[in-house]
Parts: C-alpha cells; sequence; structure tokens
C-alpha cells in the first residue's frame, strides 16, 4: 500500500497515493540494472517487449536529484542513445532535449492480461479479487 498522500491540513492522510504516477528513481533504475556512465541495452527499462523504447532515441529523467551546478539544479536521467543505451548519467534541469516515461504503482500480484507496451497495445494487468483484498 502507498503510503505518501496528505488529505487534510493536520498532515493527516489515507496512506495511498490519489495517482499512483511518477518517474523512476536512479536508484529503480540501478536496480533494474542500470550502471552509471555505462551502457546496458538488456534491461527491461529501456525496451518495450516489441524490443523498442517508448522515447525513442530520446533519453529520460528520473526524479533523482544530483545537486546544484553553474546556476542549475542537476538530476539523474537514462540515456537512449546508441552509444550508451541504458546508462545514467546526470544532467542539468534546463537541458530541454529528455523526455518524461511515467511509471505506474501497481500490486505486486497483479498479472500480465495482454499488450505488448507499444502505443497500438499497451499492456494491461489484472487484479483478482484476491489480490484486490491483499496488502501489497
Amino acid at each position: 500500500m502507498d503510503k505518501f498522500t496528505v488529505k487534510n491540513k493536520l498532515g493527516i492522510g489515507n496512506q495511498q497515493l490519489e495517482y499512483p504516477i511518477a518517474l523512476m528513481t536512479a536508484d529503480e533504475v540501478a536496480y533494474a540494472g542500470g550502471v552509471y556512465a555505462n551502457k546496458n541495452e538488456n534491461t527491461y527499462y529501456t525496451k518495450n517487449s516489441k524490443d523498442s523504447s517508448i522515447t525513442g532515441d530520446t533519453g529520460w529523467w528520473t526524479m533523482s536529484p544530483i545537486g546544484y551546478y553553474s546556476f542549475s539544479s542537476k538530476v539523474y536521467m537514462v540515456i537512449n542513445s546508441e552509444t550508451t543505451m541504458g546508462g545514467i548519467f546526470g544532467t542539468t534541469v534546463d537541458n530541454t532535449i529528455n523526455a518524461a516515461r511515467p511509471v505506474l504503482s501497481i500490486k505486486a500480484c497483479a498479472t500480465w492480461k495482454s499488450g505488448d507496451g507499444t502505443v497500438s497495445s499497451p499492456y494491461e494487468v489484472e487484479v483478482d479479487d484476491a489480490c484486490a483484498l491483499a496488502d501489497n
């Protein structure tokens, strides 16, 4: 169960995200096989099941900050170019050539129903009754 949403002025929330969508963190990319400044094109986070990236050759932002450099904040990003596919790098937030690649928060017990991750056939998941009641 997600535990981030705050619903009232006292800081008391319902412990569920209202919209369970975000950008990946650099840690999540690293857990999936991404390595700083190294190519890694064989990871699931760079391509869908049709062996293509939803962002093409465009790199995409993570939500993890690095710091501040020369009047600009820096964040981690994932590169999708041929020479550095899947590598984690740092860039300033004023770099406008990157894409936003959202991820969803779903229950661990959800199962794949259909789709291949492309725009014309997005992934669909199923949540049976037992999964719907599970606390994960």
